[in-house]
């Protein structure tokens, strides 16, 4: 049998093989010991190219970054200040329909503090519906953990 060399591959070839069932072998070549060592040096010359490049520099923008924003308004804010407003005498009615419960507005406030707060990954947007379930049923006087928040925050506030 032969043995045909095309591009990398070595084709076998015989008179009695069909197409359809040519096997295709890889190429084997042996490398010297110099040609291994020149080509690993080349590798790390590469990679220390590579790692030594400075990374492209941010080009700035032509204009000054206040000169791009829109005129600020306080409508973020005031959007801000109602979900807290809302949410805090939320916290409040809640302490007067429980029994023997009664929060005060700074407990309230407390309360709605810690949970606006970044660290505690709850966000603004999902305030409200974080102290519902938190409060429970709580027409029924069922709790899920407002009134030990609430307890907690009544320590520190006292």
């Amino acid at each position: 049998m032969a043995y045909w060399e095309l591009g990398k591959l070595l084709v076998p070839y015989s008179a009695s093989m069909r197409p359809s069932k040519l096997c295709f072998a890889v190429r084997h070549t042996s490398y010297t010991r110099t040609q291994t060592v020149v080509a690993s040096m080349r590798r790390a010359a590469l990679l220390r190219s590579a790692l030594r490049r400075r990374p492209l520099a941010r080009r700035r923008p032509p204009f000054s970054l206040p000169l791009l924003r829109a005129p600020s308004s306080n409508a973020a804010a005031k959007v801000r200040d109602a979900q807290l407003e809302e949410a805090t005498a939320f916290v409040v009615r809640v302490g007067e329909l429980r029994e023997g419960k009664t929060y005060s507005q700074d407990v309230a406030e407390g309360v709605v503090a810690a949970l606006a707060d970044p660290a505690s990954g709850v966000p603004l947007s999902a305030l409200l519906p974080t102290l519902k379930q938190l409060a429970g049923a709580y027409e029924i006087g069922e709790d899920n953990g407002l009134d030990a928040l609430a307890a907690a925050v009544e320590r520190e506030v006292n």
